[in-house]
């Protein structure tokens, strides 16, 4: 057996795996069933103290992501926090499991300490999400001058200041953001250009602990007055996932291009927004890397989730696994006594291949399977339930 093959086993116990042309590192991490929670989470959105410039575009931009994130959870209040800070209360906070902050202009001159703490307790202690679009990237300090330090270390980077307003410019989808907020909808290095207003920042996220890009634009790419010394990598949106929640930023959004888009850009904008909603709001499963049925991308576990306890497992899967696949590298290798099965169904639910054995046996997919998206079903004599993951061949 070859050295791929070799890193199905470990020196006590041998596993069934998933041999999808990993590295030894890839190999020993699971990927278990995860279940988004965004349909059940509870949403708050919230808009104030916007700047005059922001009196045109707030009315349509705000209804276009309470619509959108409406559409797909089960609760959502929205809130205008220049009438009141009562929804900063901590009574009113742990209704919610989101908060979704945009064009808050410069909101820590308008809450006083004891709301930002708030703020920070509600979401470091309840494993919540917070986003921040347009303005409030410039929340880090009171008129008094007091900087906000929680809210400066959750974007990573403080702003700094923009580099052009109401010009139109490129938008780069990363590839750090890419699974996460888009699936396989859309792949790293594809752009969209609108109008909008371009903040730069003090420096680039990029590379801080659980930070993952998501947009970026090229500052050579403007023409005319563009005040950016960011460079070709300057950032635009990204995700964090930082003191026990999920936050994510988003500097655009200062014109109304995006809440009115039609055609490729509209469905661009409207992935982009849920997409991140979705990641705020967390996936069940098991967060326990002890159970096979654990997966790193589980941020909340519910009962149940972790069923199989690692030292009676029988297989392993890299974590990504649902990445594409050469058909001729997707192996399956038993080499543990006892029966097994393996069926693999298309995105239609019918069976496209099935194999049924005892003790050590290696399975090719190459002659059998087109490219495509299927689902692997995995099922030993030792596992109480079925073990399925997503897998895209090329």
């Amino acid at each position: 057996m070859n050295q791929r093959m070799f890193v199905c086993k470990t020196k006590t116990v041998v596993f069934l795996a998933v041999c999808l042309g990993m590295t030894i590192g890839e190999s020993l991490s699971q990927n278990g069933p995860v279940t988004a929670r965004m349909p059940t989470a509870k949403f708050a959105l919230m808009k104030g103290w916007w700047g005059s410039d922001h009196n045109t575009s707030t009315p349509v931009n705000f209804p276009y992501m309470a619509k959108l994130i409406a559409a797909n959870v089960a609760t959502l209040d929205t809130f205008n926090l220049t009438n009141s800070t009562s929804p900063l209360s901590q009574v009113s906070l742990d209704k919610y499991d989101v908060v979704v902050w945009y064009n808050v202009y410069r909101m820590y001159e308008h809450i006083d300490t004891a709301t930002g703490n708030r703020m920070q307790r509600w979401y470091e202690g309840g494993n919540k999400g917070l986003a921040c679009f347009h303005q409030c990237v410039r929340s880090s300090t009171t008129s008094q001058g007091i900087p906000w330090t929680w809210w400066i270390n959750m974007m990573g980077k403080d702003y700094n200041t923009y580099a052009a307003a109401g010009v139109t410019g490129p938008v780069y989808v990363d590839a750090e953001a890419l699974s996460a907020i888009y699936g396989t909808q859309y792949t790293a290095g594809q752009s969209f250009s609108w109008s909008d207003e371009w903040y730069t920042y003090v420096g680039n996220p990029r590379g801080l602990p659980g930070t993952r890009m998501m947009w970026t634009t090229a500052d050579s790419k403007f023409t005319g007055t563009f005040n950016s010394t960011m460079g070709e990598d300057h950032p635009l949106a990204w995700i964090r996932d930082f003191d026990g929640g999920r936050f994510a930023l988003n500097g655009m959004y200062h014109t109304t291009v995006l809440a009115t888009a039609t055609g490729a850009l509209k469905t661009f904008a409207d992935s982009s927004f849920v997409g991140t909603m979705r990641f705020l709001a967390g996936y069940n499963g098991c967060k326990d890397s002890n159970y096979v049925e654990y997966n790193k991308k589980a941020t909340h576990q519910v009962a149940g989730a972790c069923v199989t306890p690692r030292g009676t497992s029988t297989f392993w899967i890299p974590d990504n696994a649902s990445d594409k696949i050469k058909s001729d590298a997707f192996k399956i290798v038993f080499s543990q006594p006892g029966s097994h099965s393996v069926e693999i169904f298309n995105t239609r639910g019918s069976k496209m291949a099935g194999f049924r054995g005892e003790g050590s046996h290696e399975y090719s997919f190459g002659n059998i399977l087109k490219p495509g998206i299927y689902y692997l079903q995995v099922h030993t004599a030792s596992m109480k339930a079925p073990f399925t993951r997503r897998i895209v061949l090329l």
